[in-house]
């Protein structure tokens, strides 16, 4: 997924595409904005059954998630032994067996976010979401890179 990731992303502040509204039905111009979560509610079932659970004596009762590296150990086999395994000539000789290599291996959380793009129709005020790549760094309606020449 590292070479999915990209490190700088400009989007324009808008652009032409096609609305799914049954208002509209072809290709206008929409405004576009970045999508941001909104406020969880207080008042939603799992909210509620989530604070019934942890009030009172008995600490913390759900799992929380600590962002942490984890290790995987992958083993290899040296290329002697499978081919020997292949062809039926294996036997119990110390010299033909499997040589294994422990290599560690750190697998990270995500450091960064999918980027969803909120889409709103200038004709009939409609929204849709569109998801991008990742990215570092995400600009709308930033300065546009000309051919040759450098943003700084």
């Amino acid at each position: 997924m590292l070479g999915m990731e990209s490190s700088n992303v400009n989007v324009p502040k808008t652009k032409k595409t096609y609305c799914k509204n049954k208002e509209c039905r072809k290709h206008t111009l929409h405004k576009v904005t970045q999508y941001k979560k909104g406020k969880d509610s207080l008042s939603a079932q799992g909210k509620r059954r989530y604070d019934r659970k942890q009030s009172g004596y008995g600490g913390q009762t759900k799992p929380v998630f600590h962002k942490k590296v984890q290790h995987k150990f992958s083993t290899v086999c040296s290329t002697n032994y499978i081919l020997k395994a292949a062809f039926g000539v294996l036997n119990a000789d110390p010299l033909f067996t499997c040589f294994l290599t422990l290599t560690l291996r750190s697998i990270q959380a995500k450091t960064t976010k999918k980027i969803v793009l909120k889409l709103q129709c200038q004709s009939c005020k409609h929204y849709s979401q569109h998801p991008i790549k990742r990215c570092k760094h995400f600009e709308i309606g930033g300065d546009k890179k000309g051919k040759g020449t450098s943003l700084f």
